[in-house]
């Protein structure tokens, strides 16, 4: 309880009281979605109220539509009246309607000038015209206004009101669908810390993205940084100091670092943030618009940077009592630049262990160590191992081939290299051998133990035969287990129709004793004999049933029986079909 205490007196001292997101730094402000009307009114739970606005010149129609009809048995609980389009127009804007029923014909503003004024203040309204003439030409103006209806006076009650049903569903439908349009928008927007987090952690292990798809995905979770943009990349690692709280009040500091990150740098640049495998802060520093032009001059840059970094490290010593490691990559160019200065980052913290007082690692003033190439296309996702567990062997093959390519371009790289990969290959084989239910010295490739076998790969041509070889083989094995293993599918199916041929079998009723889907089921059973189930149950049958008619005395329906048909007339039918004769026929040309 005591560290909790100390965590939250360090934490309210650390951060502002208008803090900013963990993913992302200085959000623009965002103006949110606001409906052209407001959504029909609830009286209680689940019961909904419509609105209802009519217009018209003669009073009679106003009285017999507002009150000889049972509206609140509709929801329909809030009925205004006008007697021109001008008043109506008036009411509208004062209390909006879901439904407006208006005479195409009036003094001064007509039902259709109505509609498009009304139309201009609210999208969700819906139009019911009245009109004593049946005239084309109102129809077709009621048409290009997309009125839901073109009533003829005198109005019938069955067609008033089945067209004031359909306008109710139409607006319940529209509603519903901005409702669930709503809830995705706040679901996205409460995930939007981690969804940030995972993209940035897929680009920094090296994922590629189409350029438009990288960029949508940016807009989507409005991260203001996009393709080509210049970039630097910041690492904090949390020093000994801070090893005095426990793991949940870590959480707490690392959010607050994250703010003062937020309040030091944010002058000048944008964050995007998350937190690596090491658990190291991790964040892509990107320039404001406004300062885009500070970065022309590498002194200005070192300055901005330098000055933030160390401030930042003064702020956290001073309101966090502890000490932190900033490491600050060169400026590049996002995403191309992103998973290189990854790398590169944590090779440099790794150079600079872990002490009380923390470093700051510039990329300006230190010397560049002699940097041992890493094979990138040996680790970037998908990996071989993924891709041969998937049973992709094509693209796992296409894969190797990159990083043969790779191995053999490099001058700088050497045979450390070239077992670097061997034992990454030859763990993926080592893993899928056994998975498959098999050891290496199963397949016909190994002649002797595997670390003899590595022990003499001593060139990437040498590595590239070995590999391909292994791969073959286990391969082949994989082929040949998966062969006798539909081969043994094929033998249980058979089996158990001939032994449930008088019962009524079904494709689940198989596929339960085989333990498979029986879609699969089908699917594998077709591939594999070239015809479908229901087939081969019904050859089966036909084929004893023949046999029967010409060795028996046996009546057709006790034959039928016999070979799983409870209705004769089904099984004469069946029969017929497939050997185009009935069945005392087919007795009749067999006797003698």
């Amino acid at each position: 309880m005591e560290r909790s205490s100390a965590a939250g007196h360090i934490i309210r001292r650390a951060v502002r009281r208008k803090t900013v997101p963990l993913g992302i730094g200085r959000p623009e402000s965002r103006a949110g979605w606001s409906p052209s009307v407001a959504p029909p009114i609830k009286a209680n739970e689940g019961e909904i109220m419509y609105k209802m606005l009519i217009v018209d010149d003669e009073q009679f129609v106003l009285d017999t539509i507002s009150v000889t009809y049972p509206w609140d048995q509709y929801g329909i609980t809030n009925i205004d009246v006008a007697g021109s389009g001008a008043k109506a127009l008036e009411l509208f804007k004062t209390e909006p309607a879901d439904i407006v029923i208006t005479d195409i014909r009036m003094p001064g503003m007509s039902g259709l000038e109505l509609i498009n004024e009304i139309k201009k203040i609210s999208n969700k309204t819906k139009f019911i015209l009245l009109s004593g003439h049946s005239e084309f030409a109102y129809a077709q103006q009621a048409i290009q206004s997309q009125v839901l209806e073109y009533l003829l006076k005198p109005v019938k009650e069955k067609e008033l009101l089945a067209t004031i049903q359909r306008a109710l569903e139409g607006i319940r439908k529209e509603w519903d669908e901005i409702v669930s349009y709503q809830r995705a928008q706040y679901s996205l927007r409460e995930n939007l810390p981690l969804l940030r987090q995972t993209l940035l952690k897929e680009l920094l292990h090296g994922k590629k993205y189409r350029k438009e798809t990288l960029d949508h995905k940016l807009d989507m979770l409005e991260v203001p940084i996009r393709s080509g943009s210049p970039f630097s990349i910041m690492a904090i690692r949390l020093e000994k100091g801070f090893e005095r709280f426990d793991y949940d009040d870590l959480d707490l500091i690392e959010y607050a670092v994250t703010n003062i990150v937020e309040e030091v740098f944010g002058e000048y640049f944008r964050l995007w943030k998350c937190k690596d495998v090491h658990d190291y802060l991790i964040l892509i520093i990107h320039p404001l618009e406004t300062e885009q032009n500070l970065f022309a001059a590498d002194a200005e840059v070192h300055y901005i940077l330098e000055n933030c970094a160390l401030q930042l490290q003064n702020c956290v010593k001073n309101y966090l009592n502890g000490n932190i490691t900033v490491l600050l990559s060169p400026w590049g160019e996002f995403p191309n630049d992103t998973a290189a200065f990854y790398q590169n980052a944590l090779l440099d913290l790794r150079m600079h262990l872990e002490n009380d007082n923390g470093y700051y690692i510039s990329p300006f003033n230190r010397k560049k160590p002699s940097l041992m190439t890493p094979l990138y296309n040996l680790y970037e996702p998908p990996t071989v191992l993924h891709l041969l567990e998937a049973g992709r062997w094509n693209d796992a093959e296409a894969k190797l081939i990159r990083i043969f390519t790779e191995l053999e371009a490099d001058p700088a790289l050497n045979r450390e290299h070239i077992l670097e990969a061997a034992l990454l290959i030859a763990y993926a084989a080592t893993y899928i051998t056994h998975k498959s239910g098999h050891y290496l010295t199963d397949l016909s490739f190994f002649r002797q133990d595997l670390y003899s076998e590595l022990e003499h790969i001593g060139s990437v041509n040498h590595l590239k035969k070995w590999t391909f070889d292994i791969l073959s083989s286990i391969r082949r094995k994989v082929v040949e287990d998966f062969q006798n293993n539909q081969t043994s599918i094929m033998h249980q199916v058979r089996t158990f129709i001939e032994r449930h041929l008088l019962s009524d079998i079904s494709l689940q009723s198989i596929a339960d004793f085989v333990h498979l889907h029986p879609a699969y089921l089908s699917k594998i059973y077709k591939d594999e004999s070239g015809e479908c189930i229901s087939d081969y149950i019904c050859r089966l049958r036909m084929d004893k049933a023949a046999y029967l008619l010409t060795t028996s005395e046996d009546k057709v329906n006790d034959i039928a029986a016999q070979v799983g048909y409870v209705n004769p007339s089904h099984f004469i039918k069946v029969f017929r079909k497939h050997f185009s004769v009935t069945p005392n026929e087919y007795r009749r040309g067999n006797e003698g």
